[in-house]
């Protein structure tokens, strides 16, 4: 077992050609340390462990050129794996929480696992080419943060989140239901898919937009996102008319079931009408459920509007003239003539 205590550490393997590999069984990196590494880092067909931070506080496992993770790598507390700018080629598995960041190309041939209830396991920046698997599980939540996703398929299994935060996902969703996409208030992501059932939910904060777009950019209406029964599109309103927007560059599909959420942001004035989704193809159904009070609009090709929502005055006014009204019919239900 190798531990490194806190402070600063090396690990280079013929420094500049990232040659040959560190083999290791068990590797502790305690709170407040860093680790240096340029080259590659196994376990030699075994069941070797790089622990990154502990109970006690998070770790650094930084890249010094160009390397590679063909270990199990776990991330505790808010862990990082600085990539100051190099590749990093993964052929085992990073899990827990923390952030992976600043890695110019992040190459996946192993599994990169959200996998702790209430924890986020963070790639931020560079582009990540995922020849594997890209998976968040056990309640957790993977964040794409200003980052490019390509290649195999993002699995999400029941309870857990996708965060976006100006991030392009090239490649498919799945998931089982019970589940959030959600993005960042004030950021743009994009998911480019042919299909795109949804039978969790999708969370748009407000000023945040999410752009389904055709993975072939020939056929631009050859995608269509679904909202199964049971799914539901939240989304948040600003002040001027300003909300979350969802734009589908394709077909809009909401299956009866479906729900439409709509909140108010704090401190904000309602001033309709909000453009809360554009499609560029055809729509079929509307949402069966919409927050209460709020109007839609679906007469305008290629929009859905909220275009009112009564005021409190006008609802107590409301219901003050109803009260009034039951009350008088009272009245005359009870006063009739003598014989």
């Amino acid at each position: 077992m190798i531990t490194v205590a806190a402070g600063a550490a090396s690990l280079i393997n013929n420094a500049g050609t990232n040659t040959g590999t560190f083999n290791i069984s068990t590797m502790n990196i305690t709170a407040a340390a860093t680790l240096n590494i340029e080259g590659f880092i196994g376990s030699g067909g075994g069941s070797g462990v790089i622990n990154v931070g502990d109970s006690t506080g998070p770790a650094t496992l930084a890249l010094a050129g160009g390397a590679g993770l063909d270990i199990q790598t776990v991330l505790n507390g808010a862990s990082v794996i600085q990539g100051n700018g190099y590749a990093l080629t993964v052929g085992g598995n990073i899990s827990g929480t923390g952030t992976l960041k600043g890695i110019s190309t992040l190459t996946n041939y192993g599994t990169i696992n959200a996998d702790v209830a209430g924890g986020i396991l963070e790639i931020s920046g560079g582009t990540v080419v995922n020849n594997q698997t890209l998976e968040a599980t056990n309640g957790g939540t993977l964040a794409l943060t200003n980052t490019t996703v390509t290649g195999n398929t993002i699995y999400l299994t029941a309870g857990t989140t996708l965060l976006l935060t100006g991030a392009t996902v090239d490649s498919s969703l799945e998931s089982p239901g019970g589940n959030t996409l959600d993005v960042a208030a004030g950021t743009a992501s994009k998911i480019a898919v042919g299909f795109f059932p949804i039978t969790g939910n999708v969370e748009i904060a407000g000023g945040g937009q999410l752009n389904i777009v055709p993975v072939s950019t020939t056929s631009p209406t050859n995608t269509t996102m679904l909202f199964a029964s049971g799914s539901a599109l939240d989304v948040q309103l600003g002040s001027k008319g300003t909300s979350g927007l969802l734009s589908v560059d394709g077909n809009l599909e909401l299956n009866f079931g479906s729900a439409l959420s709509l909140s108010q942001l704090a401190g904000s004035t309602f001033t309709a009408p909000y453009d809360i989704v554009n499609y560029t193809g055809r729509l079929f159904g509307t949402f069966t459920d919409v927050t209460p009070g709020y109007v839609l609009n679906y007469s305008h090709a290629g929009e859905i509007l909220v275009t009112a929502v009564p005021e409190p005055t006008a609802l107590a006014l409301f219901a003050l003239a109803f009260a009034g009204l039951a009350l008088k019919r009272r009245r005359r239900s009870g006063s009739r003539p003598a014989a």
